[in-house]
């Protein structure tokens, strides 16, 4: 028969593999929880890698201010020349109209005194 000693000390060390045993499975079931929390975030950052991306892309292709005033000065000195070539054929037509005595002297005048370049 086995002393009481031994008893205590095999039940201890039961007791001990079981507890070693639970702390193992604790730990295991800690890693898999941290595993898949990990897997979570790097599926976030991925997400937020690939809208970067497309902010990236988006700020690539954005128009700058001194960029749209520089385009919209030469628009504003083609419309400039298209209006000036307008405007003086139709000082010619009027020169026309006044030569051929369609118009008076007085209508001429006032019809090149008008807008967009008049002539005084």
């Amino acid at each position: 028969m086995k002393k009481k000693s031994e008893l205590t000390l095999q039940g201890l060390s039961r007791d001990l593999q079981e507890v070693s045993r639970e702390i193992l499975e604790a730990i295991e079931t800690l890693a898999d929880h941290t595993d898949h929390r990990f897997l979570h975030l790097e599926n976030e950052l991925s997400g937020v890698k690939n809208d970067l991306s497309g902010v990236r892309g988006f700020l690539t292709r954005v128009v700058t201010k001194d960029y749209l005033d520089e385009k919209l000065q030469d628009l504003r000195g083609d419309l400039m020349l298209i209006i000036r070539t307008e405007d003086k054929k139709i000082g010619s037509v009027i020169k026309l109209l006044e030569n051929r005595k369609v118009i008076t002297k007085k209508d001429y005048r006032s019809l090149l005194a008008l807008e967009p370049f008049p002539v005084r």
